[in-house]
């Protein structure tokens, strides 16, 4: 019977340069996600923006910290927190369009990730 002896392991350093390459991917997706989500919170508020502050203010950005991504959302306004939580969230923006972004960016993460 003959014997099999693995020389040298060649599959773990080809995983290595895919897991990157699928990171990459993925921070791309997240980048793109950064001007959908900016892009929908000032197109959708349903505020009257008299000095442009408000609504200039909504940005989202992203970060990567090894294989962890976040994107953020946020109000730069001083008072934008009034906007989202005041009169029952009648003049909210940034949480309606996180609830709307999060699960098109996890299934075009999962569409680009899986076979």
């Amino acid at each position: 019977m003959a014997r099999r002896v693995i020389i040298s392991d060649t599959i773990s350093p080809k995983l290595a340069v895919f897991d990157e390459r699928l990171m990459a991917v993925v921070a791309k997706i997240f980048q793109y996600f950064e001007t959908i989500a900016e892009t929908e919170m000032k197109t959708g508020a349903r505020w009257t923006d008299r000095t442009s502050v408000a609504r200039n203010g909504l940005v989202s950005d992203s970060t990567r910290d090894g294989s962890t991504f976040t994107l953020y959302f946020a109000s730069m306004a001083s008072y934008g927190i009034w906007l989202e939580i005041r009169w029952s969230g009648k003049y909210a923006i940034v949480g309606p369009v996180m609830n709307q972004v999060g699960p098109r960016l996890a299934q075009m993460i999962a569409d680009t990730a899986l076979p």
